[in-house]
């Protein structure tokens, strides 16, 4: 009996152990994060998906015409709700997320299955958002794959 009582009570740390984690997890991201990158976490979360993992600041860009002609900018860009005119001539930056209860979540092509996560990019000029993508995070690792809007739209 001493013995159940014993490994009842370990699951029992184990388990709120976890909890505690998971719940220091979102605490510990709004410490790491600052400005840009905290701007679009916030402008993620009133989207309403929530926030796994801040992936990293990915590289800046300055938006021009021609840069609008040249993959992957002219996909990024021609996303409904990416207007270019927000950001032209601005300096850009892209912040990578891994997010939760998106709609790309459940995406079944038939050949691949999403993993259940996201990966949102955000991008942010002068204080502002102003463009957003996202993709599938697939069981399987591929190559590449197709660009969607920040709420998994064409």
């Amino acid at each position: 009996m001493r013995i159940i009582r014993f490994f009842l009570m370990l699951t029992i740390l184990v388990l709120a152990g976890c909890q505690n984690t998971q719940s220091n997890s979102a605490e510990e991201l709004d410490d790491e994060l600052s400005g840009d990158a905290y701007l679009a976490k916030e402008y993620i979360e009133e989207q309403g998906y929530e926030v796994a993992a801040f992936e990293g600041k990915g590289f800046t860009y300055t938006l021009t015409e021609e840069l609008l002609k040249e993959l992957p900018y002219r996909l990024d860009w021609n996303l409904p709700g990416n207007n270019p005119e927000k950001a032209m001539n601005k300096n850009v930056t892209v912040y990578t997320f891994i997010v939760r209860n998106h709609p790309l979540a459940h995406y079944n092509d038939g050949e691949q299955t999403a993993a259940e996560e996201t990966v949102i990019a955000i991008h942010v000029a002068e204080n502002e958002v102003v463009a957003g993508t996202s993709s599938p995070i697939f069981e399987i690792e591929t190559d590449g794959g197709e660009i969607w809007n920040i709420h998994g739209e064409k």
